[in-house]
């Protein structure tokens, strides 16, 4: 009996590590997105904002996204779901689009708008 009770423990025991282990990582993918540019213009900017806030920093690293470029973005705060996002070009080209974040991972610039899966 004290063997099955051991190797009870034992299996628990390395239950709760891998999911202490995976916990960690899944809640870091909760907030990685990638952003593809599948427009036909250079990106000079990603902005972002909640209600009546201001937008934020540019979230594309370096100067601008190229034509069929993409990176991988990652929030860190909390925050509501729904958030309003600003796109513009090195031509002009101004969209703003509002993203479900906790339904994105995936955003995609176009020629004429913005689209998430």
């Amino acid at each position: 009996m004290h063997e099955k009770w051991t190797a009870g423990l034992v299996a628990a025991a390395l239950l709760l590590a891998v999911l202490a282990l995976a916990a960690p990582a899944q809640a870091k993918d909760d907030n990685v997105f990638m952003l593809y540019n599948d427009s036909d213009r250079v990106i000079t900017s990603f902005r972002t904002k909640e209600g009546n806030e201001e937008f934020s920093n540019n979230w594309i690293k370096g100067d601008r996204l190229l034509p069929g470029d993409s990176f991988e973005m990652e929030f860190f705060e909390g925050g509501p779901c729904e958030a309003q996002v600003r796109v513009t070009s090195e031509d002009g080209y101004v969209h703003d689009h509002v993203i479900d974040f906790c339904r994105a991972r995936e955003i995609f610039i176009k020629n004429r708008g913005i689209s998430y899966r």
